[in-house]
């Protein structure tokens, strides 16, 4: 089972890993459904610099209400991002009912 493998990589340290394990958990594909598990892992890959993990887990603050812990994970996120991704994800957060983050997206 992939959230197996996930979890033995992420407990070595992999920061991709780490996301993957925390999607699994946010979305309960092979494991419980469990927010504070995957807030937990997406800040420990985010804190390792994976980009995806800094924006997945400012997602999860903003829809918390901590939009400006939200704001500094969406703009670390941003700049380390590929152009690619950074495109994708600064249109989608363009498009943030939230004005503040939406214009991170815009700036970006």
């Amino acid at each position: 089972m992939a959230v197996g493998g996930y979890r033995r990589a992420a407990a070595q340290g992999h920061a991709r890993a780490m996301n993957l394990l925390a999607r699994c958990r946010e979305e309960g594909w092979g494991a419980p459904r469990d927010a504070a598990a995957a807030r937990g892992w997406y800040r420990r890959s985010a804190e390792a610099g994976y980009f995806r993990a800094q924006y997945n887990l400012a997602a999860l603050l903003a829809a918390e209400g901590r939009v400006d812990a939200a704001a500094d994970w969406f703009e670390r996120a941003l700049a380390g991002a590929p152009d690619e991704s950074r495109a994708a994800m600064a249109a989608t957060l363009a498009g943030h009912p939230l004005p503040c983050l939406a214009e991170i997206g815009r700036r970006a």
